[in-house]
């Protein structure tokens, strides 16, 4: 079974309490540049589910890592900064792209999508920039059609710790189905904490994007069904960059940043054990909420006060439901399973 397929399941978060558990995002566009005389990572060998490692050069913190090197796993264009983390009982992640990735050269012999790795700058704000060119498509070659490709980037920054991740030129023919498993587009997330012996493959926190490429959501959450696969509608177009920046936590301190810091406003966790759905707002923002499930059909709505507001679910029929929080600066969407 390939390894993506142990991801793109059901994923069921705990509790967090990871330093940098706070994530928000900012998405824009800029030029796509492949990179100049990068270092080789897969050495011209074919790779597919292949886990390659990656010396970044600097500490890169992320959840509660705090690492110089990553490992790079094709499939998916996923990234860990667990060492070998399919042989470990947690591993943190970052997915660049999510779909079923897989080298170009049919025969297996070389490699047509090299993967290349490059830091740039000076420090304490380098960037470590990851790079798949020419990629192929897995469901598309397995089909007979080689004429799918992308090319991408992954960038991590030192100091700010922001994660993001560049695309480049495509030629994407396919049927998004075949291109992205069956999900609406590319898939750009994080995770901390992945136990893949659990039944439910649970993990602390998840965050994903979702909905317009142009214009995505932020999601968060601690109990995600991926029955309706995730990412973004649609192929990414050149030049669109999607950004995950972390966030400090109004209690308990900053996380030293400076220009990038924003003092957490909320926090949302589902309690599958208790029937409890729990808001805590930090602020006297006047929040709103509305609830609902995946058919739209609202099941409460209302203001939230200052505090912990909690929502039982007790009664609620089984399934996922969304929660929408929202006040004048911000808002933000929520999925859990009851």
């Amino acid at each position: 079974m390939k390894k993506l397929l142990f991801i793109i399941g059901i994923i069921v978060s705990l509790q967090a309490n990871a330093q940098y558990k706070y994530y928000k995002d900012s998405t824009y566009s800029m030029p796509f540049n492949l990179l100049s005389s990068p270092v080789s990572v897969n050495n011209g060998a074919w790779w597919d589910d292949t886990d390659l490692v990656v010396n970044l050069g600097f500490y890169f913190r992320f959840f509660k890592d705090s690492v110089n090197q990553v490992t790079v796993s094709g499939s998916g264009a996923m990234v860990s900064t667990t060492p070998d983390p399919f042989n470990k009982p947690y591993f943190n992640a970052i997915v660049a792209h999510g779909s079923d990735l897989q080298d170009k050269d049919t025969s297996g012999n070389g490699s047509f999508s090299p993967i290349s790795y490059l830091m740039t700058g000076t420090a304490p704000n380098r960037i470590g920039k990851i790079e798949w060119k020419n990629a192929g498509f897995y469901n598309p070659i397995d089909n007979g059609n080689l004429a799918d490709s992308i090319d991408f980037q992954l960038w991590l920054y030192e100091t700010s710790d922001i994660i993001e991740v560049h695309y480049g030129n495509s030629n994407l023919v396919s049927p998004l189905a075949d291109l992205y498993d069956g999900g609406p587009g590319a898939w750009f997330g994080i995770f901390d904490s992945l136990d893949l012996n659990s039944p439910n493959l649970d993990c602390r926190k998840a965050y994903s994007l979702s909905g317009n490429i142009s214009n995505p959501q932020l999601d968060s959450a601690t109990n995600l069904n991926f029955l309706s696969p995730p990412g973004v509608t649609g192929n990414p177009p050149a030049g669109r960059v999607f950004r995950f920046i972390p966030k400090a936590k109004t209690t308990g301190g900053g996380v030293g940043y400076d220009i990038f810091t924003k003092t957490e406003n909320y926090n949302i966790d589902y309690f599958t054990s208790q029937n409890e759905l729990r808001i805590d707002i930090f602020n006297g923002d006047d929040f709103q909420f509305v609830l609902s499930d995946l058919n739209g059909r609202i099941i409460e709505k209302g203001p939230l006060s200052k505090g912990r507001n909690v929502i039982h679910t007790d009664q609620y029929t089984r399934g996922m439901y969304l929660l929408k929080l929202y006040c004048k600066s911000e808002n933000t969407s929520f999925k859990f399973i009851k």
